[in-house]
């Protein structure tokens, strides 16, 4: 009874810690993932004048639309490589996204003085 109570009571605690991990990553990284994503169901991209973004804008329960390319790439630092995901956004992500309060140094600018920026993070 003493060894069913000891594991029952682990499995309770492990279960919790996963639980509060969970909350604490789908926390940090909820306001970079979008509701809603828009893709090209046969190729990878497609032309933004296919979609009219006033009328998306219109739709009920819409409050704002940001454009975005995504790519995979690989990344090389000496002599180690990895691959990473980089994300190109038009200047209204920076609001949706709340950028600014997950900023530990600087001022989040995709374009600074007419020279285009990045963000890495």
């Amino acid at each position: 009874m003493i060894g069913i109570s000891v594991t029952t009571a682990a499995l309770v605690i492990l279960l919790s810690a996963f639980n509060g991990i969970e909350s604490m990553i789908e926390k940090l990284y909820s306001e970079f993932d979008t509701d809603i994503v828009i893709r090209y169901k046969h190729g990878k991209t497609f032309d933004e004048k296919q979609l009219d973004f006033y009328k998306l804008k219109k739709v009920s329960g819409v409050f704002q639309v940001s454009r975005a390319v995504e790519e995979i790439v690989v990344l090389k630092k000496e002599k180690k490589w990895v691959n990473a995901r980089i994300i190109g956004v038009d200047s209204s992500y920076l609001s949706i996204a709340n950028v600014s309060n997950h900023m530990v140094d600087g001022e989040p600018y995709i374009q600074l003085q007419n020279v285009p920026m990045g963000i890495i993070g």
